[in-house]
């Protein structure tokens, strides 16, 4: 595979980093599968994504269109099983054994 082939992407874990990682795909133009183990996470995440956006519109960094648009290209699970059709999975989850389900 090479990187021009790489469409759809998967991002495993919605806290800071995944959050960031998540929105840096979706910004460049990537489908994002974004998995996380709890809803609860993935909306505190969306949260994180909504306020760095809003971070970088002031500015002129992105615009109100670009914003809406990577939104619509991020798509947030709580199945794994979603991740299994993407070209390539980033991965931010805690490190913590006790975590795992």
């Amino acid at each position: 595979m090479n990187l021009e082939d790489i469409t759809q992407i998967g991002v495993v874990g919605a806290g800071t980093m995944g959050a960031g990682i998540a929105e840096l795909f979706a910004e460049s133009s990537y489908e994002v599968t974004w998995y996380n183990r709890s809803e609860v996470g993935i909306q505190r995440g969306l949260t994180r994504i909504r306020s760095n956006q809003a971070t970088l519109i002031r500015p002129g960094v992105l615009t109100q269109l670009e914003a809406e648009a990577a939104l619509a290209r991020l798509h947030s699970t709580t199945d794994m099983m979603a991740l299994a059709s993407v070209d390539l999975i980033s991965e931010s989850v805690a490190e913590d054994l006790k975590l795992i389900n």
